[in-house]
């Protein structure tokens, strides 16, 4: 008698880490492996699921230093606006902040 078939088990998610996305460029791969194997060693390792969470947090990393980079340059410019510079500023607090859930939520950081 043939056995039944056996219902796909969910592997845990202890056993190895997601792969990184095909879209990511190869600096934003080496992080996302860097940022899991960081995981797996705290004894937190990252779920399939938070491996899309991953890929927003590397995306508004990226966001976030760009902004700072426009907005040092602005800084460092010989002409003063402040409105554009206040927007610029409200910009990068907003990434910033982004930044700063997607890692809570991640548990990258502490509570």
């Amino acid at each position: 008698m043939p056995k039944a078939p056996q219902p796909s088990a969910v592997s845990p998610a202890g056993d190895r880490d997601p792969s990184p996305p095909r879209g990511l460029s190869r600096p934003d791969q080496r992080e996302f492996r860097r940022l899991c194997s960081l995981r797996r060693a705290a004894g937190k390792p990252v779920s399939a699921l938070e491996a899309d969470i991953l890929v927003d947090y590397l995306a508004a990393r990226g966001r976030f230093a760009e902004l700072q980079a426009v907005q040092w340059a602005e800084e460092a410019g010989e002409r003063f606006f402040l409105r554009d510079r206040v927007t610029l500023a409200a910009a990068v607090d907003r990434a910033a902040a982004t930044v700063r859930r997607l890692a809570k939520d991640l548990r990258l950081v502490g509570t």
